[in-house]
C-alpha cells in the first residue's frame, strides 16, 4: 500500500468542474434542441436457475465458510439481474426468497439447476459446480475451482461468470473489482471493492485530492489524477506491488487519463499550451502527442474498444457536449445535442452505446447515445445528481456516483431492466469509479492476474 502524508488543502472538486468553470451550468437548461429522447421503463425476463445447497466436508470446512461462498454466489447471480435464483432441491421443493414485487407467487420451474461441492486438498479449496438442464438433467458443464483457503469468494465468483456465459452467451463480471475516489474527512485516497459490495479496501494513503481513474488493460495498474505534490498530476500504481510511478507532471493540468485497450497509450487532458487539450503518451508519459487543437477546453476522453477513436467532452460549440475523433484527431463529429451540459462519456467495451451524465431539470442523470449520435436514451430520474458513470466489462451494467444531500454514493444501474443496487455503504464519500477488466484473483489474495 502507497502511504505518504502531505498537508492538508481544500478539496477543489473535479478536474473537469475546475477546467471548465461550472458556474455558468447553474443558470438553467434553456435554449435546448428539440432532440427526441427515448424513456423506457426497465422491464426484463429473468431465467429461473435452481440453486441446490452446498456440499462439503464438515470434518475440514467451516459452516461459516460454507454459507459465506453460498451467499456470494447467489448474490453474483442475482446482481446479474440475469437470474431469478431459487433455493431448494430437485428431491423436495424450492422457494424464491428474493422475489421482486411483480414476481410474487409460486416460483417458477427452473430451467437450469446448479450443485456444488466444496472439499480441501493439498491446503488449497476446491469448489466443484455442476450446471444441468432441469427438465433433462443433462449437464451443461461441470468444473473445479481451486484456490488458497482464503479466497472462497472468488472461487463463488470464478463459478457463476461460467453459470453466466453457458446459459445467457455473455460475460459475467463477478471477477471484476471497482475503483474509486474514497473520501472520509477532508482527505480522499483510491480504494477498491468488489463488485458485490465486499471487501473495501484503500489502494493509495497519499491524504490528498485523488480525481479521476483508469484500469490498465491488464487489470495490474491503475493511473489517477492526485494533488498529493500541490499541483494535478497524472500517477499510477502498479497493484502487483504497490509502487508509485508518474506519467505526466507538466505545468497546469494533468488529468482525466484514459488507458487505450492496448495498454501502449494514455489518453489525458494537458494545459501546458494555455487552455485544455487532449494528449496521448506511452504509459510511462513519453511520446506526447497533441490530438486536439481548440482555443476552446476538451477534456475526459476515452477509448473506443477498437482503440482507434476517442469520444470526449468539449465547450468548443459554447456548451459542454460529447464528441467523437479518431486516435490523431481526425473526423471529429458531435454526437450530442440536447441538454446544455453533457460531460463524463463512456464507451461500451461491445462498442455500440455511449454512456454520459447530462444535465437536465437542475441535476445531472444518466444517458446513452449510440457512437452516431442516434438512438438517446434517459438511464435515470432522481433528484440527486447522478455523475461520473463507467461501464463494466459485460456492456450490460455501470457503475457511477450519486448525490443526494450530503450523501453521495457509488450505485449500479442495469441499463436494460433499469434496476439500481447501492455498492458502497453510507458514510463514505465515494466518486468517480472506474471498472476493471475481467481478472483472475492471485494466490496472495489482495491482488489480481489476468
Amino acid at each position: 500500500m502507497i502511504k505518504r502524508r502531505v498537508t492538508h488543502r481544500k478539496e477543489l472538486g473535479l478536474i473537469f468542474s475546475i477546467a471548465m468553470g461550472i458556474s455558468f451550468l447553474a443558470g438553467s437548461a434553456a435554449g435546448q434542441s428539440e432532440i427526441q429522447m427515448e424513456i423506457r421503463s426497465g422491464e426484463s425476463f429473468r431465467i429461473p436457475i435452481l440453486l441446490e445447497p452446498i456440499q462439503g466436508d464438515e470434518s475440514s470446512i467451516s459452516p461459516e465458510m460454507m454459507q459465506d461462498l453460498e451467499h456470494t454466489l447467489i448474490n453474483d447471480l442475482l446482481f446479474t439481474d440475469l437470474f431469478r435464483v431459487l433455493i431448494g432441491t430437485r428431491e423436495t421443493s424450492w422457494s424464491d426468497p428474493n422475489a421482486a414485487d411483480e414476481e410474487e407467487g409460486l416460483p417458477p420451474q427452473p430451467q437450469a439447476i446448479v450443485s456444488t461441492f466444496l472439499e480441501i486438498k493439498e491446503g488449497n479449496l476446491i469448489l466443484n459446480g455442476k450446471l444441468e438442464d432441469y427438465a433433462t438433467a443433462r449437464e451443461i458443464f461441470a468444473s473445479r475451482y481451486r484456490v488458497e483457503k482464503k479466497m472462497e469468494r472468488w472461487a463463488a465468483h470464478n463459478l457463476s461468470d461460467d453459470i453466466t456465459r453457458y446459459l445467457t452467451g455473455e460475460p459475467g463480471v463477478g471477477q471484476t473489482r471497482i475503483a474509486f475516489v474514497g473520501k472520509r474527512g477532508e482527505d480522499s485516497d483510491l480504494m477498491l471493492i468488489d463488485w458485490d459490495g465486499q471487501r473495501i479496501s484503500p489502494v493509495t494513503e497519499l491524504s490528498s485530492i485523488i480525481v479521476s481513474s483508469t484500469w490498465s488493460p491488464d487489470g495490474r495498474k491503475i493511473a489517477f489524477t492526485t494533488y498529493h505534490t500541490g499541483a494535478p498530476s497524472l500517477a499510477g500504481v502498479d497493484l502487483e506491488d504497490s509502487s508509485l510511478f508518474f506519467i505526466s507532471q507538466e505545468s497546469g493540468l494533468n488529468s482525466s487519463p484514459a488507458w487505450s485497450p492496448r495498454g501502449d497509450r494514455i489518453a489525458f487532458t494537458l494545459s501546458r499550451d494555455g487552455n485544455a487539450e487532449i494528449y496521448t503518451a506511452r504509459p510511462n508519459g513519453s511520446d506526447k502527442r497533441r490530438v486536439t487543437h481548440s482555443p476552446k477546453i476538451d477534456t475526459a476522453p476515452v477509448w473506443s474498444p477498437s482503440g482507434r477513436q476517442l469520444a470526449f467532452t468539449s465547450d468548443r460549440s459554447g456548451r459542454p457536449q460529447i464528441y467523437t475523433m479518431d486516435g490523431d484527431g481526425a473526423n471529429l463529429q458531435r454526437i450530442t445535442f440536447w441538454g446544455s451540459w453533457n460531460d463524463s462519456p463512456d464507451w461500451a467495451p461491445n462498442g455500440d452505446r455511449i454512456v454520459f451524465a447530462g444535465y437536465i431539470d437542475g441535476s445531472f442523470d444518466l444517458f446513452i447515445i449510440r457512437p452516431d449520435g442516434s438512438g438517446l436514451r434517459r438511464l435515470t430520474q432522481h433528484p440527486g445528481d447522478c455523475e461520473n458513470p463507467r461501464w463494466a466489462p459485460d456492456s450490460r451494467h455501470v457503475v457511477y456516483s450519486r448525490r443526494e444531500g450530503q450523501d453521495r454514493r457509488l450505485w449500479i444501474l442495469d441499463v436494460e431492466s433499469l434496476r439500481e443496487r447501492s455498492l458502497t455503504p453510507s458514510g463514505l464519500t465515494a466518486y468517480n469509479p472506474a471498472w476493471s477488466p475481467l481478472m483472475k484473483a492471485t494466490s496472495r489474495g489482495a491482488r489480481w492476474n489476468p
